[in-house]
C-alpha cells in the first residue's frame, strides 16, 4: 500500500516508477487528489494523516489475528 501526497497518475520522485507499477498492480495506490495534481511540499504532512490512520487500523488488526491465533 502506498499514499500517495499527488495524482495517482503522478510518480513522485521518478525514480520509483517500477515500484509503483508493482503497488499498482499487487497492491493498492491511494490518493485524496485528483488525477494530474502535481506533488507539492504542503500535500505530504496532509498524507501522513493518512498514513497514521491507516497504520493504527493495521496494527489493530494484526493485534487481533495475534489473538485469534493465539487462542486456537
Amino acid at each position: 500500500m502506498a499514499v500517495l501526497g499527488h495524482g495517482l497518475d503522478i510518480c513522485y520522485p521518478s525514480e520509483h516508477k517500477l515500484l509503483m507499477k508493482r503497488i499498482e498492480e499487487t497492491g493498492l495506490l491511494l490518493s485524496e487528489y485528483e488525477q494530474g495534481v502535481q506533488p507539492e511540499k504542503s500535500y505530504f504532512p496532509r498524507r501522513n494523516r493518512i498514513i497514521a490512520a491507516w497504520s493504527n487500523l493495521i496494527l489493530a488488526d494484526s493485534d487481533i489475528s495475534a489473538i485469534e491465533i493465539s487462542s486456537e
